[in-house]
């Protein structure tokens, strides 16, 4: 079966939503704008209901069918968002009062109705917290109802109906009885078919509504499950995850800023004209790079003292780069700048070698070390 929805109930949906939410503030700018826009449409549309997972007496399938049916009922909503309690229930609400209600993929199940509870229906096992729901009662979170259960029946049949259909919920707003909404992040009807017998795959998802509730839940002492059954710590989470989420970067900028400073602080050294300051920035670039990596740097070592170390602690023969420096740093000027150049490539094959004999945890030690950084403005110059 194809699904033809239109998305443009859907944006009309979402603008009906967010007016009816922050209609105060919006006067003004909706004045405005409708003196230049095209003349719209009203849409009318239900933001506070229940089913049987909460406190309701009717299925999820029953009441979209009261509320947006233009045939058998006298409402025809244009848009439905099934909000109902938080908390917690132990009814299931996904399960059709009779066949008249029933879908391809829903189909009406006899012996069971939207009283019968979560246990009975798909098992205790699978309710989520300690001893099975919630303190083992039998009872469903209502952020794993609207998780795993609610929202991918609203997405099959928003996309079954080719309607704009969304979850949301109840909440008690400081000074203020009830408020209804919603997270539609993720809450996309499925466009590209749906099946043909039991069984539904959601396409979308509601884990950003179902986050948000996890987290109030937990403010207020329930919603603890064990950490391998929760599934919805994504972008906003808990103050838990953010503060790891920020911990990790500020770590990542401390390390990138590591490594720039070291960069910043050896290539600065070639900055200086002539053979004989790069003789020296590059003395002081691979007393940098092997200090690092934890040799024994003196200041008082000579290009040849320093060759000989590199090649007695790596394994790695540097005297090319000695003379080579040498020559940049006391030869005849034409002589010099020749060796200058052959002296970068030389420290490029000394530090390439090195690496190749260094395991990653000691390379990315080393690249974190500033001590050598540091302690090389001793050396001489």
């Amino acid at each position: 079966m194809t699904s033809t929805f239109n998305k443009r109930p859907i944006a009309i949906a979402v603008a009906a939503t967010l007016s009816a939410i922050g209609a105060a503030s919006a006067q003004q700018t909706a004045a405005t704008a409708a003196t230049t826009a095209s003349q719209g449409k009203y849409v009318a549309g239900d933001f506070h209901n229940h089913t049987t997972c909460s406190d309701g007496s009717i299925s999820m399938q029953k009441l979209v069918k009261k509320s947006t049916d233009k045939t058998d009922t006298p409402w025809g909503l244009d848009w439905f968002v099934q909000a109902g309690h938080g908390g917690t229930g132990s009814r299931n609400c996904t399960l059709a009062e009779d066949a008249s209600l029933g879908t391809p993929a829903y189909p009406y199940v006899a012996g069971q109705s939207p009283s019968t509870t979560w246990s009975d229906s798909i098992g205790a096992a699978a309710l989520k917290g300690d001893g099975g729901g919630v303190g083992g009662n039998g009872n469903m979170w209502r952020w794993q109802s609207v998780q795993e259960y609610q929202y991918p029946l609203m997405e099959y049949l928003a996309s079954y109906k080719n309607l704009p259909l969304f979850l949301g919920l109840e909440s008690v707003v400081a000074g203020h009885e009830h408020s209804s909404m919603s997270v539609v992040t993720g809450q996309t009807p499925n466009f590209k078919g749906l099946p043909d017998g039991p069984g539904y795959k959601a396409k979308g998802n509601a884990n950003a509504l179902a986050a948000k509730h996890h987290s109030e839940s937990e403010a207020v002492g329930g919603g603890r499950t064990p950490s391998s059954q929760i599934a919805i710590r994504t972008a906003g989470g808990s103050g838990h995850g953010r503060f790891i989420t920020w911990l990790l970067t500020i770590t990542a900028v401390v390390l990138l800023a590591v490594v720039a400073l070291k960069a910043v602080a050896v290539r600065w050294r070639y900055l200086r004209r002539g053979p004989r300051a790069k003789a020296a920035a590059a003395y002081h670039d691979l007393a940098t790079f092997v200090g690092d990596q934890g040799m024994e740097v003196r200041p008082e070592d000579t290009f040849e003292e320093l060759a000989e170390r590199v090649d007695s602690t790596f394994g790695v023969d540097a005297k090319a780069f000695a003379r080579s420096a040498t020559r940049a740093r006391y030869a005849p000027l034409r002589v010099a700048e020749d060796e200058a150049r052959l002296l970068r490539r030389e420290l490029r094959r000394i530090k390439h070698d090195v690496r190749e004999r260094l395991t990653p945890r000691e390379r990315f030690g080393g690249a974190l070390r500033l001590r050598a950084v540091l302690s090389q403005a001793t050396l001489g110059s």
